[in-house]
């Protein structure tokens, strides 16, 4: 509390606190391990979220902020399935900090090598408008003679517009890490980046080609000059794409093809799901009960994308039609 009050801290995320403050604007997710500590003069606003574990949410100031814990004991599963509920729920807010102990190593923050988790934290960030601040390659967590950089702190692209900065502390602390302190700058105003990028592309590693096949609209293209044609048809394969691969860091958020809805969202979470289980279980007794598992969401998937498209292609039709009709009777 001594080095808060004499850095003038406003905001403090913790991970593992050793102990927990009474009277205080103090808020932790279900496991007790992820803190929000407001400690300057700016209080919680909204609603705060702390029924999940893992991560503890809270709008300070018009920023929505994550403290997060991931602990070194969770299986790839477990720690896949913390990633997809933190992540769908920062989707919902914009701008966002979020930071904590990850326990996961990637060279993109420092480390000497990228492990399973790393990949996972990478993949999962890459869906938000988020930067990574950590820079250096200073250790986050030191015990004896181990050291490693695994406490990370991730910000909307909008909140590093003017002066920011991020820095592993050299003060003394009970823990095993060190104090980082962060500071970003806020936009009163913030938007959505709606910059239009020229680079395309997908994680193609998550790439299904019966997804693509069943989400590729293959009706003919009779109409149109032969630009118009090229045109239509690297529409129609850029939104199959869409359906089946997330898109990489930094591409422009396009609004999802007619047919699409929550359910075959759902669907496709839960069918990716299934098949990071099925790729990591590969050597488990269960490992074709994984598989068949997996095959299983992806026919569902398939199957309402199908059903989706033949009713929306139905609805579609209907509505050209009394389009045209109007038209001519006006003529």
């Amino acid at each position: 509390m001594q080095t808060v009050r004499e850095q003038k801290i406003d905001l403090v995320l913790l991970s593992e606190p050793y102990k927990h403050l009474n009277g205080q604007p103090w808020e932790t997710d279900s496991t007790t391990k992820a803190v929000i500590w407001s400690c300057g003069k700016l209080p919680f606003q909204g609603v705060v979220n702390n029924g999940n574990a893992g991560f503890i949410a809270a709008s300070v100031d018009g920023i929505r902020f994550y403290s997060c814990y991931a602990s070194p004991s969770l299986t790839i599963v477990d720690f896949t399935d913390f990633l997809d509920r933190l992540i769908e729920d920062a989707k919902q807010y914009y701008p966002v900090a979020i930071a904590g102990d990850f326990n996961a190593w990637a060279v993109e923050w420092g480390s000497k090598l990228t492990n399973a988790r790393g990949k996972e934290v990478l993949e999962a960030f890459s869906t938000l408008d988020v930067v990574l601040l950590n820079s250096g390659d200073t250790p986050t967590y030191n015990k004896g003679d181990a050291s490693s950089i695994v406490d990370l702190t991730f910000v909307s692209s909008s909140l590093i517009r003017g002066n920011y900065h991020w820095r592993v502390m050299d003060l003394y602390t009970v823990s095993d890490h060190n104090a980082i302190l962060w500071e970003v700058s806020i936009d009163k105003n913030p938007r959505r980046p709606a910059k239009k990028l020229d680079v395309t592309g997908w994680k193609v590693k998550s790439f299904d080609p019966n997804t693509f096949v069943a989400a590729l609209n293959d009706e003919p293209i009779t109409t149109g000059s032969a630009e118009e044609k090229i045109k239509n048809l690297m529409k129609r394969v850029t939104q199959a794409c869409d359906t089946c691969m997330p898109r990489k860091r930094g591409m422009n958020q396009r609004p999802p093809v007619h047919w699409w809805n929550d359910h075959i969202s759902s669907l496709r979470k839960e069918s990716l799901k299934k098949r990071r289980i099925s790729q990591r279980g590969y050597r488990r007794p269960n490992s074709a009960e994984l598989v068949a598992e997996y095959k299983s969401a992806r026919r569902c998937l398939n199957k309402a994308i199908k059903d989706s498209k033949r009713i929306s292609g139905k609805s579609s039709l209907t509505m050209w039609t009394r389009t045209c009709g109007d038209d001519l009777t006006r003529w």
